[in-house]
């Protein structure tokens, strides 16, 4: 029997939209999805349908609007040897605040994982991500 290699995919925003999508996209046998949202049941529903792709899926419920808690996932998942794509979907939707609040939460949860790139691209990768 022959090792499926694994392929693991850090998604934030997976409950809804494009995050949903990707996920759903990436879901495979020998793919592991580290998922966030902001809604459980919705975050639940899209780790439901990428396990029956036969991905294995963990999810972390929190808003990318909580720095500590986005820093801390980031800080997680990066430090994973075998991370292989980071997506930052979370507030990619027209439902996004568009004031000058919405635009600072949102440049600030990009910049919490862009000041991990360092690590992330500084990897053998096997896709091109960076």
């Amino acid at each position: 029997m022959t090792d499926i290699p694994l392929e693991r995919i850090a998604i934030t925003g997976a409950a809804g939209g494009i995050g949903a999508a990707l996920a759903r996209h990436y879901a495979r046998p020998g793919v592991v999805l580290e998922l966030t949202g902001r809604n459980a049941g919705a975050l639940e529903a899209t780790a439901g349908r990428c396990r029956d792709a036969g991905a294995q899926v963990r999810t972390t419920v929190f808003d990318v609007r909580d720095e500590a808690a986005l820093t801390a996932w980031v800080d997680h998942v990066t430090a994973m040897p075998d991370l292989t794509t980071l997506m930052l979907c979370a507030g990619v939707s027209s439902s996004v605040e568009t004031s000058e609040d919405g635009q600072r939460w949102l440049f600030r949860s990009q910049r919490c994982a862009s000041r991990r790139r360092h690590t992330i691209c500084s990897r053998d990768w096997s896709s091109d991500v960076c």
